[in-house]
């Protein structure tokens, strides 16, 4: 394996030994963990109303810097807004993108999340121009 692939694998993870045990037990383990991460930004792009017909909105901002914050390692320890709400559920397919830690801020319940930001960053900086 590339070390390239193990980065990624590790970024995306993080210490999550079951998920590296089914990935690497597999022989498409790199086609599978793109096809995750590619399947959690789909769901991020759905969660921030980023998708074709959609309409980004103040509360997709909201949601979006809330995810931001997170990213940054800011400990946020309301759950009563709007977008941490929205957040920590699951809506149909779309699964929840926070959890809570023992401690009580929010985290990231998967860690790909991390990439997946990356990866719509410059779609929400063109919806923001047009929110104002």
């Amino acid at each position: 394996m590339s070390e390239e692939f193990v980065n990624d694998l590790i970024s995306s993870f993080g210490g999550c030994l079951l998920l590296y045990e089914n990935l690497l037990g597999s022989k498409t383990a790199e086609m599978d963990l793109v096809a995750m991460k590619n399947d959690n930004t789909q769901h991020l792009k759905s969660a921030l109303s980023l998708q074709k017909k959609e309409t980004f909105t103040e509360e997709s901002l909201e949601r979006y810097e809330l995810l931001q914050a997170v990213d940054r390692g800011e400990k946020i320890l309301s759950k009563q807004s709007p977008a941490a709400e929205y957040l920590l559920a699951k809506h149909g397919k779309i699964p929840a993108f926070l959890g809570v830690h023992p401690e009580g801020h929010l985290i990231f319940a998967l860690k790909m999340t991390k990439q997946s930001l990356k990866e719509v960053d410059a779609l929400v900086i063109a919806k923001k121009l047009l929110l104002k």
